[in-house]
């Protein structure tokens, strides 16, 4: 045999230390699916805080939006008195999930110019909790 034949010949031979074999892909595949089932529980727990935060985002903007209602509405008690007696209507998110507002608007002052503290509750209809609350002091200049 020729020495330049020689190199052709070895690299034609095979070794059997070559690729992976059927059993160890499927004992990675095991262990992947164990790994996996193992931080399951930690990604459902992430989801559903993330759904919790997403509604309380949405209920603080809604108490935002009433709370600058409230400082907006008028420069008097009977003004802010009708504000909190008011019909409030309900807010649906994208979600499907529906809020309910309750206001609360405080005794007028003696004196004036005097601050009323208006509260604001909102409430999701699937908990039947608060899901967010919030209060502003709001000045009014006279009774009527």
């Amino acid at each position: 045999m020729n020495t330049w034949e020689r190199p052709m010949i070895r690299r034609l031979e095979r070794s059997d230390d070559e690729g992976f074999t059927l059993i160890e892909i499927l004992i990675a595949m095991l262990l992947l699916a164990i790994l996996s089932l193992a931080l399951l529980p930690s990604l459902i727990g992430i989801l559903k805080a993330s759904v919790r935060n997403v509604s309380v985002a949405t209920a603080t903007q809604f108490v935002n939006r009433n709370l600058v209602d409230a400082r907006t509405i008028g420069t008097t008690c009977a003004a802010l008195q009708s504000y909190g007696a008011a019909v409030v209507g309900t807010l649906t998110d994208d979600r499907g999930v529906t809020f309910s507002t309750t206001r609360t608007v405080g005794a007028c002052p003696a004196t004036y110019p005097g601050t009323v503290k208006v509260s604001v509750t909102v409430m999701s209809s699937n908990s039947l909790q608060a899901v967010a609350t919030g209060s502003t002091l709001v000045i009014v200049r006279s009774a009527s």
